[in-house]
């Protein structure tokens, strides 16, 4: 159950089940070679800080598209609005060549 757990932790902070499983391996080896551990933790820590920086884009961009379909006074929004939205955060290159993102939202 307690290993179950520690998957399941793992799982939701980001770790691979790979990472996981290398994890329990040094530990259930009795030894924890430092350099292993250590680019683990690096690896994961780049991973987070992607995400951290992903996530506060996607949250100002979907707060404001929020407000504006508030303000806009339309009682329906396109269901493709949120996919777009989704779509732009995740994809920068898109933004390029495309109109300003909440200007689309309304006239979808």
């Amino acid at each position: 159950m307690k290993r179950l757990r520690f998957v399941r932790q793992g799982k939701s902070l980001g770790f691979s089940l790979d990472e996981i499983r290398d994890i329990l391996r040094m530990r259930e080896g009795g030894h924890c070679p430092c350099g292993e551990v250590f680019s683990i933790a690096e690896r994961h820590l780049q991973s987070v800080e992607q995400q951290i920086t992903q996530l506060s884009k996607f949250r100002a961009v979907l707060t404001q598209a929020v407000k504006q379909w508030k303000r806009s006074g339309k009682q329906t929004i396109s269901a493709d609005a949120i996919c777009v939205l989704i779509e732009r955060t995740l994809d920068p290159s898109n933004v390029k060549n495309n109109p300003p993102l909440l200007k689309i939202r309304l006239t979808l």
